[in-house]
């Protein structure tokens, strides 16, 4: 019966987390950027292959020639007629598509438990030689 119950109380923790569990809404921004797919960096994410690990040594850029890989058009500010105007007006210019932001965050826990101090040495006789390993 306790077995059948362990099963039962698995089975439907199992069911909950299936049941319970959002989507994972990654947002693909450099693959939206660049026009390529995830798996151009990545082999399963967040794992990243050769190209992925160059890209990102290269600050999140194609090592040549960046501008003409980028699919995203710039948002152009003001017109070039606006340069009369300037103290009052927008200078003529562009700004990137996206935003140049990128955050990343990692997460590291680690439960130490009331066993932590088993790999000592117990002095039961008081002579150094006699010395015990406890595991």
């Amino acid at each position: 019966m306790l077995s059948h119950r362990r099963v039962f109380v698995v089975l439907f923790a199992l069911v909950m987390l299936v049941v319970f569990t959002g989507s994972s809404q990654a947002i693909p921004a450099f693959s939206r950027q660049y026009g390529t797919s995830c798996s151009t960096c990545h082999l399963d994410f967040p794992k990243l292959n050769d190209f992925g690990k160059a890209f990102k040594d290269a600050g999140f850029k194609f090592p040549k020639d960046d501008e003409s890989f980028i699919k995203i058009p710039p948002v152009l500010l003001g017109a070039p007629a606006n340069k009369e105007l300037f103290p009052h007006s927008i200078w003529p210019g562009s700004i990137p598509g996206m935003p140049p932001i990128g955050l990343r965050y990692n997460q590291f826990f680690q439960v130490v438990s009331g066993n932590r101090n088993n790999f000592n040495v117990q002095d039961t006789t008081g002579d150094p030689a006699q010395q015990q390993f406890i595991p």
